[in-house]
């Protein structure tokens, strides 16, 4: 149960990431609403299967579902294409999208602090130092690069 439960964070995680990856070059919003959609679910089913095992992966699914719904958001607006003063084009969706936008990496990291927290809880209830290590290194990682993200986002929210 624990093992599928995983893996299915895993996937949903992953598809995530490769939709992070693509949606520069994609204009088409159902490309990147179905996946993010779907990649949220996964997790949520996944968090769903871990949830009797700790609490913190309980409180991990709520925001996973709230993720799932602020996936939708790209269905209500179609971005406007801005050409760049160095002639790249940037996609804005306005200042409520940005502001869900934060709001929606707020939750996302939260999301992350918890399932990794369920996961060091986890391990060093079965007395394993090293992935408890492991798994703390990662939550700060997300976190700081988390933190990184939102300034770089902040700071050419205007341009």
């Amino acid at each position: 149960m624990a093992r599928s439960g995983f893996m299915k964070i895993f996937w949903g995680l992953l598809c995530l990431f490769l939709v992070g990856i693509a949606t520069r070059p994609l204009g088409q919003k159902i490309l990147i609403v179905i996946p993010k959609l779907v990649g949220y679910t996964l997790v949520f089913v996944g968090l769903g299967s871990l949830s009797s095992l700790h609490p913190k992966f309980s409180k991990a699914k709520v925001f996973a579902a709230i993720m799932a719904l602020l996936s939708l958001g790209g269905f209500l607006k179609q971005p406007e294409v801005i050409t760049l003063e160095d002639g790249n084009l940037a996609y804005s969706f306005g200042p409520l999208f940005a502001i869900i936008r934060i709001i929606g990496a707020t939750l996302g990291v939260i999301m992350i602090w918890y399932i990794c927290g369920g996961v060091i809880e986890l391990a060093l209830a079965s007395e394993n130092q090293h992935l408890a290590k492991v798994a703390t290194t990662r939550r700060n990682l997300y976190v700081a690069l988390a933190i990184i993200s939102w300034c770089r986002f902040v700071l050419f929210l205007g341009k």
